[in-house]
């Protein structure tokens, strides 16, 4: 599962064996393994199909966006040891695609995503998959792994 993700102060990438957070800000990138099992990490696929096993799904309201109207779904996890609660999905009704995602923690700090463009099957260079630590040598690395 290789991936890229862009958040503004930071972005998150991934061969499907290491992940690099780079935290632009703190002029740092962290490196990890990509560890599969942990059920709590929300990579791009667990994202797109977080409501498939292990929640209890409920339809909430539907909302007029500008042109869109969004289907809201609830998901509560079956697990109770999960660090979150609850997390709330808006659905373009007429794309039938995920536009944001708020991950209500426990800890009382709500991580709100929203999908500003979706691609998918599309061919890309391995080089956008990791994160080149000689080009970005004003960065401190952290290697975690």
């Amino acid at each position: 599962d290789k991936y890229r993700v862009e958040l503004g102060s930071q972005d998150i990438i991934s061969d499907g064996q290491i992940v690099w957070t780079h935290l632009k800000e703190e002029k740092e990138v962290q490196i990890n393994a990509n560890d599969k099992s942990k059920e709590d990490q929300l990579t791009p696929n667990r994202i797109f199909s977080i409501g498939q096993s292990g929640f209890k799904s409920r339809m909430g309201e539907s909302k007029k966006a500008g042109d869109n109207t969004l289907h809201t779904v609830e998901l509560t996890p079956e697990d109770t040891k999960k660090p979150y609660f609850k997390i709330v999905l808006q659905i373009d009704k007429s794309k039938n695609l995920l536009t944001s995602l708020k991950v209500m923690n426990k800890s009382g700090i709500n991580v709100n995503y929203t999908i500003d463009k979706f691609m998918q099957n599309i061919e890309a260079p391995d080089v956008l998959f990791s994160f080149d630590t000689a080009k970005h040598k004003d960065v401190e690395v952290i290697d975690l792994r």
